[in-house]
């Protein structure tokens, strides 16, 4: 038995006798666990060619490809109504329709959209869930661009109440099927100042 791995389309391991490695009809390589075949890369494309032959001298070959990534979807700073959220304390906006944008990307593939699943919940529970890959046109939210947009009111989001604490939970996995998972809180206050008990101050 033949075996041939490469790495980014560079041979990295290669062997003519993989005997010991086929056991009960199946071969298994392990990389990492010897110095001849290393460990994979995060990031790299690998391929690997298997040539067998039977003891009368027949033989056959198989090749096959595969992308190694370990790493999950990376969020951006989201912003709220256009606001950026704070280092500390909660973000109050005065709009009961902001919209939300949440920046995914992911460093060596890329984001499968239609993984990113929506939470939107305030303080007695969820009021809204959705996924991306059904979208359509005008339910309020999508993802393009490298940017997950949420639209309060628009579609079936529904508008959000004033005085009331919102938190809108994010999932999204990359290609590989890496996933990871945000929340974004904010609050909505659309009450002006009262002014009250107002008179002149005496000379």
């Amino acid at each position: 038995i033949e075996v041939s791995v490469s790495e980014d389309g560079t041979e990295v391991y290669s062997t003519t006798d993989a005997s010991a490695n086929f056991v009960d009809g199946t071969l298994t390589l392990d990389p990492g666990t010897t110095t001849d075949l290393p460990a994979l890369s995060e990031g790299s494309s690998y391929t690997v060619d298997v040539t067998a032959a039977d003891t009368l001298g027949n033989s056959a070959s198989t090749s096959f490809s595969f992308d190694y990534d370990y790493t999950a979807p990376t969020f951006g700073d989201a912003t709220v109504a256009g606001n950026a959220l704070p280092d500390t304390g909660t973000l109050t906006v005065a709009t009961t329709t902001p919209t939300i944008v949440q920046p995914i990307s992911d460093e060596e593939f890329s984001v499968d959209s239609e993984s990113i699943e929506v939470t939107l919940s305030d303080s007695d529970g969820v009021i809204y869930t959705y996924s991306v890959g059904s979208e359509t046109a005008d339910d309020g939210v999508s993802f393009s661009g490298g940017e997950l947009v949420v639209e309060p009111g628009t579609g079936d989001v529904p508008e959000l109440e004033a005085g009331t604490s919102y938190t809108l939970d994010v999932t999204a996995a990359d290609t590989a099927g890496n996933d990871d998972s945000t929340a974004v809180s904010f609050d909505v206050d659309t009450a002006a100042p009262s002014i009250s008990n107002f008179s002149p101050a005496d000379d």
